[in-house]
């Protein structure tokens, strides 16, 4: 006999993404959105988001700089990506789990102030 799968979204934002099929249930998703803070390597990302707001430059001036490794510390690597207009990082978790983030520089500007900012958490493929 069939079992009906319960699905719960966590907001009206993700159920639309759901309704026009850019996400998946929650059983089969190979990405999450979490909060920044909700990171166990939280304060790292933050200092990481400090140095790119120190640096003052604009996205333009990021991708003439680009660099895929440029910052790095125990739990996170990664860099600005001209093609993604974006940093981009590796997070290594404590059970040895790689998730990969993208990171636009208005959200480092805000993650750099400790604002609450979602990210989206990916497998790497």
């Amino acid at each position: 006999m069939h079992q009906a799968r319960k699905l719960r979204l966590l907001d009206s934002q993700t159920a639309a993404r759901f309704a026009r099929g850019l996400c998946m249930p929650l059983d089969v998703m190979t990405s999450k959105v979490v909060l920044v803070n909700e990171l166990s390597m939280h304060g790292e990302l933050v200092a990481i988001c400090r140095a790119i707001a120190a640096r003052n430059l604009s996205d333009t001036a990021w991708a003439q700089i680009e660099s895929g490794d440029e910052f790095q510390s125990p739990s996170v690597c990664g860099g600005y990506e001209a093609t993604e207009r974006a940093f981009s990082f590796s997070l290594y978790f404590p059970n040895k789990d790689e998730q990969w983030v993208t990171v636009t520089l208005q959200q480092a500007l805000a993650i750099a102030t400790e604002a609450p900012v979602h990210l989206e958490l990916r497998r790497p493929s």
